[in-house]
């Protein structure tokens, strides 16, 4: 309980910040339920603010959310007292928090809460630190955490050297048949596929996850592309950053080396010159088929990362656009629409503008742009 009143400081679970008729909420209320009266709800349907607004509470479920004169308190009844706001709690669809349980226990799980974070999908952590972390939280009911939803290793067809321990090498259909269900009896809740896998492990992943009930989310993994992603029923492509949509342009392979030595192991100045060409090098009609078919498939384009930070004061001023298709895939991948491909262009350009414009000038010598 004490975990959920935490949340509620912050947060008014997903009940949908609606009213109900009096008579129906008469019938649900019980002695020992909490009452929080005196919140201003934001309505995010529709932004409305709806005050002195009553939430009821019991156990660990928000049973009512009403207007306050809708609400009789039975004599005796638990009371907090609030002139807050609240919101329904939000999501976090990709971190990468639970490798550490130490850290996860004492300082990201409790930041999540405090910023009104109520679930997160776990993108990518060892599984010991979820299955301490998790079992930490169960013998402590009182420390304030999201739900956690996670994915637990990175399932690649290598073991990438900026990846310590994370990637779980998967290269044939019955390295799967082997790794998938130890994941499973670790309780990892989906799977996360990586750039790398090769197609006939890819084929199994998905087959597996399909007869065992088990999503299937993560990258575009190169040997399959968006379109097969769509095919298979993945549910999320993550990212969307530009090595994710080479299979926008004549040839993906070439542009996802290219994509990744840049930002692996050239630099700055190279990943810039990478952001910059992919204009010229997509083509546009290819990616409308590759968002259409995800479309068509229910596949969620997660564009976490997908604009990256000014590098730090005296390292270079050069502003990286690292996911500016982000917004192109949020204008043809959630729903076909006309004129998204032409909308989606046009914030293209604008980022690549504005990142020129940001641009150090061209230096002679040793430590210059080459």
């Amino acid at each position: 309980m004490k975990r959920l009143m935490a949340t509620l400081a912050v947060v008014a679970a997903s009940a949908g910040c609606t009213t109900a008729p009096a008579s129906r909420l008469a019938t649900e209320i019980r002695p020992a339920d909490t009452f929080i009266t005196g919140v201003t709800i934001v309505d995010t349907v529709d932004g409305a603010l709806r005050p002195n607004t009553t939430i009821v509470v019991r156990n660990d479920e928000i049973v009512a959310v009403a207007p306050a004169r809708e609400i009789r308190r039975p004599p005796g009844a638990r009371v907090i007292a609030s002139r807050g706001y609240a919101i329904p709690g939000l999501w976090d669809m990709h971190v990468h928090a639970l490798s550490d349980p130490d850290d996860a226990i004492a300082r990201a799980l409790p930041l999540f809460i405090a910023n009104g974070v109520t679930g997160v999908r776990d993108m990518g952590s060892l599984v010991p630190g979820i299955v301490e972390t998790r079992r930490r939280l169960a013998a402590d009911p009182d420390a304030p955490a999201p739900r956690l939803y996670v994915s637990g290793p990175l399932l690649d067809g290598a073991r990438l050297p900026w990846y310590g321990d994370l990637p779980l090498v998967l290269r044939t259909p019955e390295d799967v048949a082997r790794e998938l269900p130890r994941l499973r009896a670790a309780g990892i809740d989906f799977f996360k596929v990586y750039d790398q896998l090769p197609a006939p492990a890819y084929d199994a992943v998905i087959a597996w996850a399909r007869a065992h009930d088990m999503p299937v989310a993560g990258h575009a993994v190169t040997a399959v592309g968006l379109a097969g992603a769509a095919r298979a029923g993945q549910r999320s492509v993550e990212h969307l950053s530009l090595g994710t949509l080479g299979e926008c342009t004549a040839d993906r392979a070439a542009w996802f080396d290219r994509w990744l030595n840049a930002k692996f192991r050239e630099g700055a100045n190279a990943y810039f010159r990478v952001t910059l060409d992919f204009a010229e090098a997509v083509d546009w009609g290819r990616c409308d088929e590759m968002f259409a078919a995800m479309a068509r498939s229910n596949v969620h384009a997660d564009a976490g990362h997908g604009i990256e930070r000014p590098q730090p004061r005296g390292r270079s001023s050069v502003r990286l656009y690292a996911g500016a298709g982000a917004a192109m895939v949020r204008d043809g991948a959630e729903r076909p629409r006309s004129g998204g491909r032409n909308a989606a262009r046009e914030r293209l350009r604008r980022l690549q503008r504005d990142a020129r414009a940001h641009a150090p000038r061209r230096r002679s010598g040793a430590g210059g742009i080459r």
